[in-house]
């Protein structure tokens, strides 16, 4: 815990002392306080199939922005969000969350590159983690993750980068030991244009998870320990496409392959660990099909691609591959009104005791109404659905939502 706090600091409390010359320079700041108020009707709280309860939520959500640019070169962005939730009837349930970020992105003008980006979460919320441990349940617990990149720009044809990030989450309940780990990573990335706003990248990282509290499960006769417990190394290479801020494309096309090796050869409950390789992808891509402020001209189509090797815990073989795509379109109407839309359809295959496999469905419809131009109103919808091989872990969730937003 220590180290990882320590790492995150260091080299935060670092760029911050570099950025020192660049903010000599003229720049702009703009610090934006909001709030917002939120009302949601939950139909299935707990997200399950089988005790369905339905409540009222009242989400209190805090904000503070601040953001620092280097005369076009970058810039830094520092926020705060809180989300406080309050339960009409399972009043047992309130749970609050914070959230705070640390964003340097600067380009010097000999060509150095520099980014760091550190968000710390503490969270006290029914929402779980990436390898669905948790979900539909409060779960106390902090996480902290931190990318950085060091490199060069050769004269805007070619950028070398070198890559460090680092993750730790830790839980609150000594139930819970499974979950906490921490991983690192290193890298090297390459970059080449091959037209005036359009890279192309490859980018090879090797990292190693490791689950750091040992304990004992339900109807375990042996501890999970360093000698059986779910610690791996991996090597994943990416390449894909970026495009320059300004271009009516924003995001990356990332592809890869992710090859992972356990450290121990069995769990415990003496089931062997399999070694797995898998095709994996981060893409994210906005389309801007007009270069205009937020008008009533405004629209943005984004595609995601999602896919990654998600490990449950350190106390089993088990682990699923997640394959997701999705689409939002966004887009504003008449100057007042501004409209969201997003679907994603998610596909899991687990290596379990079942064999698992799972669909999942996700639609959210928003429409946001500016009443000046520092309130706004708005009504929403949220429908998830997961179906199952295994029926236990099958759910449908609807919501709706209203909400106030206030910016100062």
């Amino acid at each position: 815990m220590k180290r990882g706090i320590f790492v995150s600091c260091a080299m935060v409390i670092f760029m911050i002392l570099l950025s020192f010359q660049v903010m000599a320079q003229e720049g702009k700041t703009e610090i934006i306080p909001k709030i917002s108020v939120q009302g949601v009707f939950d139909d299935n709280i707990y997200l399950t199939d089988t005790d369905e309860e339905s409540d009222s939520i009242i989400h209190l959500k805090p904000a503070l922005f601040l953001d620092y640019s280097f005369n076009q070169r970058g810039g830094v962005h520092l926020d705060y969000q809180g989300d406080f939730a309050y339960y009409m009837e399972n009043d047992e349930n309130d749970w609050q969350t914070h959230k705070g970020l640390f964003d340097l992105n600067y380009s010097a003008p000999g060509g150095v590159i520099v980014r760091v980006k550190n968000t710390y979460t503490d969270a006290e919320d029914p929402y779980g983690n990436k390898s669905e441990y948790g979900v539909g349940e409060i779960t106390e617990r902090w996480n902290n993750d931190l990318e950085t990149a060091l490199g060069f720009d050769f004269g805007n044809r070619f950028k070398f980068l070198a890559y460090f990030n680092y993750y730790k989450q830790d839980y609150e309940q000594d139930d819970d030991f499974t979950q906490d780990y921490k991983t690192s990573e290193y890298g090297v990335g390459f970059q080449m244009r091959f037209l005036p706003k359009t890279w192309a990248f490859f980018r090879y990282h090797s990292g190693e998870r490791d689950y750091f509290t040992q304990g004992r499960i339900a109807g375990a006769v042996v501890d999970v320990d360093e000698s059986n417990d779910a610690d791996f190394d991996y090597q994943r290479a990416n390449i894909g496409i970026t495009w320059d801020s300004g271009a009516k494309l924003i995001g990356e096309l990332n592809f890869g392959y992710q090859w992972k090796d356990y450290d121990n050869t069995s769990d415990v409950s003496d089931n062997p660990y399999d070694d797995h390789d898998t095709w994996i992808a981060s893409t994210s891509i906005n389309y801007i099909p007009y270069q205009a402020t937020y008008g009533p001209e405004f629209s943005l189509a984004t595609l995601n691609i999602r896919r990654a090797l998600r490990q449950y815990g350190s106390d089993s073989r088990d682990y699923f591959e997640e394959t997701a795509i999705g689409f939002v379109l966004s887009q504003a109407l008449y100057a007042k009104f501004f409209i969201k839309e997003g679907l994603e359809f998610q596909k899991n295959k687990y290596n379990n005791p079942y064999d698992e496999k799972s669909d999942s469905i996700f639609f959210n419809f928003d429409v946001d109404y500016k009443i000046q131009d520092w309130l706004s109103a708005g009504a929403g919808y949220r429908y998830k659905t997961r179906d199952s091989t295994v029926d236990s872990n099958d759910y449908t969730d609807n919501q709706l939502i209203l909400t106030l937003n206030a910016v100062f």
